[in-house]
């Protein structure tokens, strides 16, 4: 099934107009097909918010924070993978489901794509924090009130 990167693009976008015919084809020619690829782009991704620096903002260089963070999103979110999945699997057995384990990784991980495009737009709104805090500023208070949008502003 896999005939490289434009099989995978071609997928993803048809995931959002006929999921159930693309996740059929998916389990039915190669479950767990790039099942890894969605979480590691939601983990990544979701590491980028600014809100888990701010409180260790001129402590450690920003760079440094960001390598911890995305190590530490990775673990949690594969974790956190894991655990939903393996919660979907065993309530799907209890109500008489057959699909395997792997089945459903699949069919939870192909669900990822439009969190993935609301991780992409919420690190957008995150830019004047991020623009704060690469400009030195490392009080938490100040961070966290930084207005995310326009109508968010002081109005002085």
């Amino acid at each position: 099934m896999d005939n490289g990167f434009s099989t995978f693009v071609s997928l993803y976008f048809k995931i959002w107009t006929q999921p159930r015919v693309i996740l059929r084809h998916i389990l039915d020619n190669q479950p767990g097909y790039h099942v890894w690829t969605f979480v590691v782009f939601y983990a990544v991704f979701q590491a980028f918010l600014p809100i888990f620096y701010s409180p260790f903002a001129g402590r450690m260089t920003l760079d440094m924070l960001l390598l911890i963070g995305i190590l530490i999103s990775l673990v949690i979110d594969m974790g956190a993978f894991y655990y939903f999945s393996g919660l979907g699997y065993l309530l799907g057995r209890l109500l008489g489901g057959k699909g395997t384990f792997r089945d459903l990784q699949t069919a939870y991980a192909w669900s990822y794509p439009p969190a993935c495009i609301a991780i992409i737009v919420l690190q957008v709104s995150q830019i004047p924090t991020w623009l704060r805090m690469m400009a030195g500023e490392t009080n938490t208070m100040a961070l966290l009130t930084v207005p995310q949008m326009a109508w968010q502003g002081s109005g002085r």
